[in-house]
C-alpha cells in the first residue's frame, strides 16, 4: 500500500538516477509524454520513480512496479530515485509516475496526489534481448556499463572477471563500474531471481543489441 504523485522531465531531470537516457522530454502537458529508451512498458512511456527507502541505492533500478488504483492498473518500470532529501512526499512506499503512466489509474489532471495506491514487483513484459550501454558520461578510467530490457533487475555483474559496483545515485543506480577495467567487456550479470546472462559487450554511448536474455541456471 502507497501512495502516487505526477513529475514531468521538465521540471529538471536531465538523467533519470538510474541512468536511463531521455528520448523524450514532453512540454507537461497531456498527450506530450515523457519518454526514456531501453524500456518495455508504455512504448517507453511507463516510468517512474521510486522512493528513497524502496530504491535502495539502485537495486529497484529496471524493476517493473504493477499500480492498482479504485479498479485500474498500469505497468511501470524504475528508472529515477524520488529524493526524500528533496520532496517530502518520497516517504517509503511512495512512487513518483510519468504523467503517461498516472493517467491510467487517474484520468482526471486535477486529482494527481494518490494515496491508497496498491502497488508490486512484477517481471517486466520484455521484447527482444538484453540491451548495454556506456554510461552517458564515461571517461577515462571511468566505463561504467548500463544494461537494460532486462526481465528482473539485476543482483550482481562483473567485467572482465572483476567484481562490478553500482556507481552510485549521482551517477546512476544501473551504472555498473569494476575497477581499472574498460571495453571490451566480458559481462556476467545475475538477476534477482537468479537468471545469469553472459555476454561481450564492446563498448559504445548508443543501445547495443547483446543477442541474449537471462537465462535460468
Amino acid at each position: 500500500s502507497g501512495s502516487a504523485t505526477r513529475y514531468d522531465f521538465s521540471q529538471g531531470t536531465t538523467l533519470p538516477a538510474c541512468s536511463y537516457v531521455i528520448t523524450h522530454t514532453g512540454a507537461g502537458k497531456d498527450g506530450d509524454w515523457d519518454t526514456v529508451e531501453g524500456i518495455s512498458t508504455g512504448d517507453g512511456g511507463y516510468f517512474g520513480a521510486m522512493n528513497t527507502t524502496d530504491y535502495a541505492q539502485g537495486a529497484a533500478c529496471g524493476a517493473c512496479v504493477e499500480l492498482s488504483y479504485q479498479g485500474k492498473q498500469v505497468v511501470i518500470t524504475i528508472v529515477d530515485e524520488c529524493p526524500i532529501g528533496s520532496n517530502p512526499k518520497c516517504t517509503k512506499g511512495h512512487i513518483d509516475l510519468s504523467r503517461k503512466a498516472i493517467r491510467q489509474l487517474q484520468p482526471n489532471a486535477g486529482l494527481e496526489d494518490l494515496s491508497g495506491v496498491a502497488w508490486r514487483y512484477v517481471a517486466c513484459p520484455a521484447a527482444g534481448n538484453v540491451k548495454a550501454r556506456l554510461h552517458p558520461n564515461a571517461s577515462g578510467g571511468w566505463q561504467p556499463v548500463i544494461l537494460e530490457n532486462s526481465v528482473y533487475p539485476l543482483q550482481s555483474v562483473t567485467l572482465n572477471g572483476a567484481v562490478a559496483h553500482r556507481s552510485g545515485n549521482a551517477v546512476g543506480g544501473n551504472a555498473w563500474a569494476a575497477d581499472g577495467q574498460n571495453p571490451p567487456f566480458a559481462v556476467h550479470a545475475v538477476d534477482v531471481t537468479g537468471s545469469a546472462l553472459d555476454a561481450t559487450f564492446s563498448g559504445g554511448s548508443s543501445l547495443l543489441d547483446l543477442g541474449k536474455q537471462f537465462a535460468c541456471q
